[in-house]
């Protein structure tokens, strides 16, 4: 028993990284594009 939850752990774990780096992977682009779009607003205004 105590082998599996082990494994159960660690499998968790790599779970979560993969979700963690997921999401900051989405962010990292959302902010870019956000940034590009707001370079193009202040090119426009001025």
């Amino acid at each position: 028993m105590k082998n599996w939850t082990i494994i159960w752990k660690n499998n968790v774990f790599e779970i979560l990284k993969v979700i963690i780096n997921d999401s900051l992977a989405q962010m990292e682009t959302a902010s870019f594009y956000g940034g590009v779009r707001h370079k193009r607003y202040s090119v426009q205004l001025e």
